[in-house]
């Protein structure tokens, strides 16, 4: 399953699954189902090249189909490395990155921390000179509920 991701007018995140060419009854009743609407559109190419889409809102999206396994991995980049620090500030972005995860407005860090591992999700967070990252790999089905979850961290950080 090829995954295009897109966002929403009120900024929440949505997932259109697109398949390459149906493989089962079920796959193609589905695809007929979809229709012809989309968040965006991409055409899938085979091989190892990715495709690259940009959304309405300037968000880049990189995905890339692979059949040989049913799962997602997910690699945001935001511009926030240490190179963004104020002169007054040195260690800020290193400190958002070990925090950022900690809470957001409406969960706490168990609940964030549950949430991911129920569904055997771990995320790592990484900051360099240019920019922080965050890395998860979940399988297709989950990747709703993960999606939301990263989402609210990265929008929603309470820093508690």
């Amino acid at each position: 399953m090829f995954a295009v991701i897109g966002v929403t007018d009120d900024g929440r995140i949505r997932l259109d699954p697109v398949l390459d060419a149906p493989q089962t009854r079920t796959d193609r009743r589905r695809e007929r189902a979809r229709g012809k609407a989309a968040a965006m559109t991409a055409v899938a190419h085979r091989g190892l090249a990715p495709v690259r889409s940009v959304l309405g809102n300037g968000l880049t999206v990189i995905a890339k189909h692979a059949t040989s396994t049913p799962a997602v991995t997910v690699h945001l980049a935001c511009d926030a490395g240490s190179i963004f620090d104020a002169p007054d500030q040195p260690g800020l972005a290193h400190f958002v990155s070990r925090t950022i995860d900690r809470g957001t407005d409406t969960r706490d860090a168990e609940s964030i921390a549950t949430a991911l591992e129920d569904r055997g999700v771990s995320l790592a967070i990484t900051i360099n000179r240019h920019i922080m990252s965050f890395v998860c790999t979940c399988l297709v089905e989950d990747l709703d509920s993960v999606l939301a979850t990263l989402a609210e961290v990265v929008r929603q950080p309470a820093f508690p």
